[in-house]
Parts: C-alpha cells; structure tokens; sequence
C-alpha cells in the first residue's frame, strides 16, 4: 500500500534574488506590421520602464509574400529611395546647430538627424507630427521609407532583461511617449484605409 498512496509535502520560501535580473526571449514574427511602425517597451511595478528597447532586440524586414529581406536588399532599396531626395537645408536654432523644433532641451541642444528630433520630441513628451515640416527627416528620406515599408511584416527577434518584479513588456505600434501618467505611442506613421477590419 505504500505505492497507491501518495504523500504531499508542501514548501514556501522567499526568493532573495529581487536585485537579479530575468532574460526573456522572444521570436515574433508579425506578417502585416512593418517593422519601422513597431516598438518594445517594458515596464515594472519598481517603477522601472524600458522605451524603444533595441540593444538586444533584432529586427527582420519580411516582404508582402513572407521571404525574409537580407541587408543588401534593405540597402539596394533605401538607394533607390535616396535617389529621388531634394536635400533641403536644415534651418540653425540659437545654439548655432540644427534646429529640433522647439523641442531643445539641456539633452537635445541640436537635432542633426530625423531620429534627433523625434527623440527630442519625445523627452518633451510631444507627439511627433508630420516629417514632411522637418528637413532632417525630408533630406533622410523619413516618410517615402516608411510608404515603402507599408506592406511588409517584421519579425521580432531578439532577448530583453527584466527585474524579478511584476510587469509587462508589449509591443505597440509606434514610438512611446512618457508622459504623467506613464506613457503612451504615438502612431504619426500609421494611418487606415476607409474601411478597417475590427
């Protein structure tokens, strides 16, 4: 009888390494969402949050017919798109440097680049508008890579490290905004035919 009958013994302790950190791998593949349209971020009840994460996330361009993009494709492309761009000067802010639209801060003093100025934007917790208005985004191109981009999938790749808290980490479209009551994204980029499959 020591066999059929089972003995239960129940353990409870504390896990004492908080202060660790916890590795999560991903590998998403999402066939309708292109991969400049897309952000990681996470999120803790410490407190902590992680933005845009992409140190240790990898992004793969996937065509409309599901075949993965190699650089030099990704490459051969953005030339082609490079080719039709009337460079535009890049109007000079007080600071004596590329204006970031009023978005200067004592971390953004100048905008040389697109990412510049939407990273400016975001530190003042401002939705990034229309690129067509910012010369750094015309002369690199901004808003023709991201129509070239509009019919193609990603696939998400990659680990990120959390704190051995509660939390989350998503995947939204867009880039996150901080704002006071934690943050949100703002989808300048993306926009819907007139009829949208809910």
């Amino acid at each position: 009888s020591l066999f059929l009958s089972t003995h239960l013994e129940k353990e409870l302790y504390v896990d004492e390494g908080l202060n660790q950190k916890l590795t999560i791998n991903i590998d998403i593949l999402f066939p309708s969402l292109p991969c400049s349209y897309m952000s990681l971020d996470a999120v803790d009840s410490s407190g902590e949050s992680f933005h845009d994460i992409e140190s240790s996330i990898f992004q793969q361009r996937i065509t409309g017919n599901g075949k993965p993009l190699s650089k030099a494709e990704e490459a051969q492309l953005e030339a082609e798109i490079m080719k039709n761009i009337d460079k535009v000067p890049i109007p000079q802010n007080a600071n004596g440097c590329g204006s970031c639209y009023g978005a200067e801060t004592d971390l953004y003093p100048c905008c040389e680049t697109c990412d510049d100025v939407r990273e400016a934007y975001r530190d003042k917790g401002w939705a990034f508008g229309s690129a067509k208005e910012v010369a750094q985004c015309k002369n690199e191109g901004f808003t023709p890579k991201m129509i070239a981009q509009k019919n193609e999938g990603c696939r998400l790749y990659g680990s990120i490290e959390v704190n051995k808290v509660a939390g989350n980490f998503h995947i939204a479209p867009g880039r996150s905004l901080k704002n006071a009551h934690g943050h949100s994204h703002d989808m300048a980029a993306l926009s819907f035919s007139d009829s949208f499959n809910t």
